[in-house]
Order: C-alpha cells, then structure tokens, then sequence
C-alpha cells in the first residue's frame, strides 16, 4: 500500500489539480477520474487477497454506489468506494521527505504560475487559495508527526502567506492544544466523529443565523486582501459561506422528497438563482461545509456516510485530537478533510505514533 500512498500525493499535489481547461478538456476531472480507477483497482485486488470477503457496512456502500450510478447517473458517486479502500488499508510509517522536497519544489513551480490568478504569493497545484492552504497544512502535521523540523518549518511560512485565515487559525488552535497538554480525556458524547456530525450540521447553522442577524443589523466590512484579511471576519465572503449552509435547509424543506437521492449541486444552484427572493440571498454559494455539501448531495444517506467515516478514523482521543481539530476546521469551514486523499492522510496520521528523533 505505500506504494498507493506515494501515489495519492503525487495527484494531489504534482499533477494539476485546478480547473483548468485545455482544448476544453477539464484536467482535474481527469486527473480525479483517473485516481479514482486506480484506487478501485486496488480495492478489487485487496478484496481478491481476502476472497471478497466483504462486511455488511460495505456491501451496503457498494449497493449505494451503484444504484446511484444506475439511477442517478452519478458517476462520482464512484469515489465513495475509495472509503472501503480506506478503511482497508494497513497503515505502516513511510519515508516522505524526499517526495516532500520533490513536492515543495513543485508549490515554487504552481505558486510563479498561478499569481497572477489568484494575487497571492503561494498556491498548490489546486490553485484556489484555501484549499491550498489545507494542502498545505497536512504535509505539516505530517511533517510535525515525524519531526521534519526544517520541512515543517518551511510548510508553516508558506501556508501563512497563502494569507489563508483558516490555516492560521488551526496552526494557532493546534499550538494551544499542545501547550494545555490535556490530562482529561475527550468527553465521551464528542470523540465519535458520527456524533461530531450531527453536532456540527446544528452548529454551522445556529452560527450562521447569528452571522446573518448580525450583518443584517451591522452591515459588513469591506472584502480584505493580504494580511488584512486575517483581521477581518465579518465580510461578504463568511456570510455567503453561510448563508450556502442555510439554503440546504430551506431547500429541503420546499423539497423534502429529495432528502431521498440528494441534489446535484448545479441543479441546488439553479434552483436558488430561479427564487433568490425566497431564499433571500445577494450571491449563490455552494455549501463550504463538509456536512452540508454531504447532505445536499446524498441526502438523508449523508448519515451513513458519516457514521462510516467513523469506523475509519475510529475514537478522537487526546493523542491525536490536536491532528484532528485542524482537518475539523477545514471541514466547517471549507468543506473538505474526511474523503478520498484528505481522508486517507488523516488515517496515516491518527494511526502512526509521533517521531522523537
């Protein structure tokens, strides 16, 4: 399986992944597509090894994904497979500094690139800044588990100056967590990532009515650009963020069949730009939540798929609980962390114990 995972950040960070269109060929649609086959491929023959003896967990998974595609026509709905893989694989500590170089060279070669795009001075092969930011972030606390010291301490400059509000609020949450050095444990209710779901789906909500209020009554500060915008919150770009979290609801409740299949996210899109005086709303969002971009997509079986995650990642404990906020975050915030690679480089990091060396 190493050989899987070497793999997984060369797509993820070597390979382009922005959406970029040459002779109208989208390269990151390809390039996903690709890795998805290539982590079916290893899934069947992983299950070969072990007869096809499959769980229940997982037959039910497979039989999801393939009446989507029947039904559904939802070809993407192939990646989810990748969480069978996931949950699968034997992790086993692996030797990354020379493909984190290789890695680093190539964010110098992204970064000349995409400049002129994005107007900041660092960016992945993703282009979009946040996301870049999260990329970021995992090959430090990567880096961090087992002790880079140099390498991390040169992902932690170039992440701040992707001027990223989110990865400097998980460095700096992840900073205090090791410094309290937490002797209690996690509190019982909170260390099942299902629970943390369900918790975080009436969370975002409850802040993002508050959010709402607020601008409402206050108005909003002017959008920031560079080191101003670590000092700035309530801007346009949070209360659509929000407000995308908010439109998820409302449609289900004008459409509640539709808790059934999901919703493709164009046609979410769509629906809201067709009644924005219902949805009371200036810009159209996709939700910037992981919880709520699962909900609209799959529905009611969102909740499968999050206790499924669990099963993955097993219990948060105080060991990895400073891992785990930073990926939690992200995943309020901007809607990734617990899926295809993201997910796979949180597994490598909870179950390989930190280096002293």
């Amino acid at each position: 399986m190493k050989f899987f995972i070497y793999l997984s950040f060369i797509f993820f960070y070597i390979l382009p992944n922005s959406f970029l269109e040459i002779n109208n060929i989208n390269i990151y649609q390809i390039n996903r597509a690709i890795y998805n086959l290539i982590g079916i491929f290893y899934l069947v023959c992983i299950l070969k090894n072990n007869h096809y003896n499959l769980k229940i967990r997982e037959i039910f998974l497979i039989l999801f994904v393939f009446l989507r595609i029947i039904l559904l026509r939802d070809y993407e709905a192939m990646s989810l497979l990748l969480l069978i893989l996931i949950d699968r694989i034997k992790i086993e500590k692996i030797k990354f500094r020379k493909i984190f170089i290789l890695i680093l060279v190539f964010i110098i070669i992204y970064s000349i690139y995409f400049i002129k795009i994005t107007g900041r001075p660092i960016a992945t092969s993703i282009a979009e800044i946040n996301m870049s930011g999260f990329s970021i972030l995992i090959l430090y606390l990567i880096c961090d588990l087992q002790n880079y010291r140099i390498l991390k301490k040169i992902f932690l400059y170039i992440g701040i100056f992707t001027f990223s509000r989110n990865f400097l609020l998980a460095i700096v949450i992840k900073y205090f967590l090791e410094k309290l050095k937490l002797k209690t444990k996690v509190i019982n209710i909170f260390n099942n990532f299902f629970i943390i779901s369900i918790f975080s789906l009436i969370l975002m909500l409850g802040i993002g009515k508050i959010f709402e209020d607020y601008v409402k009554n206050n108005g909003v500060n002017i959008y920031q650009k560079g080191l101003k915008r670590y000092t700035t919150i309530i801007d346009n770009s949070n209360l659509y963020r929000f407000q995308a979290n908010i439109n998820v609801i409302k449609f289900y409740k004008m459409n509640p069949k539709k808790l059934i299949t999901g919703e493709k996210l164009e046609e979410f899109r769509n629906n809201i730009k067709a009644k924005k005086e219902i949805y009371k709303v200036e810009e159209v969002r996709s939700p910037h939540n992981f919880y709520y971009k699962y909900l609209l997509k799959y529905g009611i079986f969102s909740f499968y798929l999050f206790w499924y995650i669990s099963k993955i990642i097993g219990k948060i404990t105080n060991k990895n609980l400073k891992y785990f906020i930073p990926y939690y975050l992200y995943s309020l915030i901007l809607g990734v962390g617990f899926y295809d690679f993201y997910l796979l480089a949180l597994k490598y990091i909870f179950f390989i114990k930190k280096s002293n060396k």
